[in-house]
C-alpha cells in the first residue's frame, strides 16, 4: 500500500505556450472517471483510449494548472496537491517532472478513498502526461520546507 504524502502533494504549472495532454492508461476498476481542468471535461476512462491526446490551449508561464478527477460511479470528486483539499483528506495525484521528457509532467491519480473495495493507493488507475508542463509544490508545502530549513539554520548556529 502506497499512499502519498503531503510532502509531495504538486500541482502543475504551465511552462508558457501550448499545453497538451495524452492519456496514458486507466483501470479504474469500472468506475467511470472524468479529468477535467476548470469544470470542462477533457477525458473519460470508458469513452478515450491511451494514446488519445487533447490540445489544451495556450497558457502563460506559471498559470497554475489544477486538474480534477470525478469518479461519476462512486460520486468522488478528487483534486491535485495537498490531502486537505480532497473530502478524504489524501492525496490523490502523483506527479512527475519530466516525464517522458523534459518540460513535460507526469499525473497517476488513485480514483477511490480509503477503505474503498478498489482503493490502493498505487496511483494507476488513471495516468496522464503534460507537455510543456512543470510540477510544483503546493504552496504550503514550501511554506512547511521553508520554516524546517529556517529551523535547522537556528539549530546549527546555536551549537
Amino acid at each position: 500500500l502506497f499512499r502519498s504524502p503531503n510532502a509531495y502533494a504538486e500541482t502543475l504549472q504551465a511552462n508558457g505556450g501550448d499545453v497538451t495532454v495524452t492519456y496514458v492508461h486507466g483501470i479504474a476498476g469500472g468506475d467511470l472517471d472524468i479529468l477535467s481542468l476548470n469544470g470542462v471535461a477533457i477525458f473519460n476512462n470508458q469513452s478515450n483510449t491511451p494514446g488519445d491526446t487533447a490540445d489544451l490551449g495556450t497558457f502563460p508561464a506559471g498559470t497554475t494548472l489544477n486538474f480534477t478527477l470525478h469518479d461519476v460511479t462512486a460520486e468522488h470528486n478528487w483534486s491535485m496537491g495537498q490531502g486537505s483539499v480532497n473530502s478524504d483528506g489524501f492525496v490523490h495525484a502523483y506527479v512527475a517532472n519530466n516525464y517522458p521528457g523534459a518540460g513535460s509532467s507526469y499525473v497517476g491519480w488513485e480514483d477511490e478513498t480509503w477503505g474503498d473495495t478498489y482503493a490502493d493507493f498505487n496511483y494507476n488507475d488513471l495516468s496522464f502526461t503534460f507537455a510543456n508542463t512543470i510540477a510544483v509544490p503546493e504552496p504550503s508545502t514550501m511554506a512547511l520546507a521553508g520554516m524546517g530549513l529556517a529551523w535547522l539554520l537556528i539549530i546549527r548556529r546555536r551549537k
